[in-house]
């Protein structure tokens, strides 16, 4: 009888002896796949360029798409006045770490295209956009230089603003450092 006592204790020692080995052995898994998870040499240290171009361009794509669902007789009175001189274009610049943003505020454009130069001694840089209609003011769809792209110094700033036969510039300037 002591025997089948005996055989008994036996089984039960080795079944917690493994039940602590199983526990010991999902925690240490549980610490490992924790770990991986906020391993903060393996996380990103922001979007790449690619990925911010890519952005940028689904909204400005997300921004013309809305504004072409939204029909000018949809919205009564809401066209502006004919622009007449550079005074119905604003330009505003932002420079960052990375890039020089351009944002315009056009009066009295409801279409059309725009041309940025940039240009600092013998180097010029073009960029298009087309205009995107608003009913309080137009803007051109964007304009993101990339620093690397620019020297540092002043740069000249001429923008071609077109609408039909109607063409009007307004020049301003952008410090690189």
């Amino acid at each position: 009888m002591r025997a089948i006592k005996s055989n008994r204790s036996n089984k039960k020692i080795l079944l917690i002896t493994a039940l602590i080995i199983a526990a010991v052995l999902a925690s240490g898994v549980v610490y490992a796949i924790s770990s991986n998870v906020f391993d903060s040499s393996e996380q990103s240290n922001g979007p790449t360029q690619e990925q911010v171009e890519e952005q940028t361009k689904t909204e400005i794509d997300d921004k013309q798409e809305f504004i072409d669902s939204t029909k000018d007789e949809d919205l009564p009175g809401t066209n502006p006045p004919a622009p007449t001189s550079s005074d119905s274009i604003t330009i505003t610049t932002t420079v960052d770490s990375g890039t020089v943003t351009v944002n315009t505020k056009l009066s009295g454009f409801n279409s059309g295209s725009c041309e940025l130069t940039i240009v600092n001694g013998s180097r010029s840089i073009v960029k298009n956009a087309d205009v995107i209609y608003q009913p309080e003011f137009s803007s051109c769809a964007g304009f993101s230089i990339l620093k690397n792209e620019l020297n540092n110094g002043s740069w000249s700033l001429s923008l071609k603003v077109t609408e039909g036969s109607t063409t009007i510039t307004k020049n301003s300037t952008v410090s690189v450092e």
